[in-house]
Parts: C-alpha cells; sequence; structure tokens
C-alpha cells in the first residue's frame, strides 16, 4: 500500500518522470500530390533539429508532448506535437501569386 502510495505521490509531483522520450518514425509528403518531400527540416522547440532523407521519411527521438516545426523552401512551416505524428504528415506547398508585373526598359549602356 505505502509503494502505491508513493508512485502515486511521485507521479502527481514530477509529471516530467512520466514522460519518457520516444522514438518516432514518419515521411514527409506533398498535401496535394502525395509525392516525398525530401529534405524537410524537423526541429524542436529545444534545439534540436534533423532533416528528411531524399524519400522523406525521418526518425525523432521526444518526449510526446514536445513541439516540433516540420519547413521547407516551397513549403508552409508546419508546428505540431510530437504525440500527433502519424505515419504520414503532409505539407502544403506555398502559393504566392503576382498581382501584377511590371517591366522597365533599360538601355544597353546601363547594363555594361
Amino acid at each position: 500500500m505505502r509503494r502505491i502510495l508513493f508512485a502515486l505521490l511521485l507521479a502527481l509531483c514530477c509529471p516530467q518522470l512520466m514522460l519518457a522520450q520516444q522514438t518516432f518514425t514518419a515521411r514527409v509528403v506533398d498535401a496535394e500530390t502525395g509525392e516525398p518531400v525530401p529534405y524537410v527540416t524537423i526541429g524542436t522547440m529545444k534545439g534540436a533539429a534533423l532533416l528528411s532523407n531524399e524519400e522523406g521519411a525521418f526518425t525523432l527521438v521526444a518526449d510526446s508532448a514536445d513541439e516540433v516545426f516540420l519547413s521547407r523552401v516551397g513549403y508552409e512551416k508546419l508546428m505540431l506535437r510530437v504525440g500527433r505524428i502519424g505515419p504520414t504528415v503532409r505539407i502544403r506547398p506555398m502559393v504566392k501569386s503576382l498581382a501584377e508585373v511590371v517591366v522597365l526598359p533599360y538601355s544597353t549602356d546601363d547594363i555594361l
């Protein structure tokens, strides 16, 4: 009985002891095409970071309550909790369009 009470008291006083690090494996794919996205940066808020491989796969060791970000040039930055990482993480391409393009004439003397 004392052991149960001690374990309960320890769990209530030190919840960080209950959060053990786990290994999470996932694959990053394009949300529109489903194609793998290579070399995505996956970083934790604690400062650790890694890159996905050429097939978008990565393995992360972290607490399930930690938050991570996924970023790559041409894609929107994604923030999520490690515990919510499934076997596939979908990131959306960044879509920007120009409203207007202005072309100004320059003489060849200005270029040279």
